[in-house]
């Protein structure tokens, strides 16, 4: 995931979103296909478990996902108010 912001950072910041949203977005799309590479390190250290579940598990997270980044997306001072209250 380290190599991945410094590419995906100045597009998604010339779109308008904070340094604090490029991180969860980022995370989301380790996900969710196509590149999906959280599961498949799953499916490589789980050999017993078909791909299949391995696939069903992270869909609860990725269905939990898609409304909160929808919603700092929308909403960007959702991000920010907590790190203001430091």
């Amino acid at each position: 995931m380290l190599p991945t912001p410094p590419s995906f950072a100045p597009p998604m910041l010339g779109r308008g979103m904070g340094p604090r949203q490029v991180p969860a977005s980022v995370a989301v799309g380790m996900m969710s296909p196509p590149p999906a590479i959280n599961p498949s390190v799953l499916d490589a250290m789980a050999k017993d478990m078909p791909m299949g579940a391995t696939r069903r598990g992270v869909a609860g997270f990725l269905a939990a996902d898609i409304p909160r980044i929808t919603l700092l997306a929308l909403l960007p001072g959702l991000s920010l108010w907590l790190p203001r209250l430091w």
